[in-house]
């Protein structure tokens, strides 16, 4: 039988020293018009209302999962199945967040430009906007990185530790 998912989890920064300077807040105006149709909506809000934390409390905070779940829409349930943990995982599967240990959620302070597959899976008007934004972006002189291109095992692999609480 598997063990049932906390209650509670420590949210701590998950920093990549590249995206901060070429990514995007999860907060952006960039997220909202083109991750949004990637992630789904409850994964952005999710990763709205931990960012905000994490400018508040740099080193970490914890959740009550119930709350925040509730915070955002999703209801109270904490069974395996509940939208909060499903949440979670499709935010795990994305690369927008990432399990330390059980009981711990590191969280993207970036994220990364979309890569050509995921604009792929976008509505053409959403593609299209992309790809004016990427154009006065370029006009401008503002460079991004490249999308991220990992290779599908990166997502399985062991996650590095998370910083220590001073």
């Amino acid at each position: 039988m598997q063990e049932a998912p906390p209650s509670c989890l420590i949210i701590r920064p998950w920093w990549d020293p590249d995206l901060a300077v070429a990514g995007f807040d999860p907060r952006s105006a960039y997220v909202e018009r083109y991750w949004l149709g990637v992630l789904g909506p409850s994964v952005v809000f999710l990763l709205r209302r931990l960012s905000r934390g994490l400018e508040e409390h740099p080193s970490g905070f914890q959740i009550t999962l119930a709350d925040t779940s509730r915070a955002i829409g999703l209801g109270g349930g904490l069974g395996r199945q509940a939208p909060i943990n499903r949440t979670i995982d499709r935010a795990c599967m994305f690369n927008t967040m990432r399990r330390g240990s059980p009981t711990e959620l590191q969280v993207r302070a970036h994220l990364p430009q979309l890569n050509q597959r995921q604009l792929a899976r976008l509505p053409l008007a959403v593609r299209s906007a992309h790809e004016r934004w990427q154009n006065e972006q370029q006009a401008a002189g503002v460079r991004h990185l490249e999308p991220i291109r990992l290779p599908r095992a990166a997502a399985t692999r062991e996650p590095s530790p998370p910083p220590r609480a001073a």
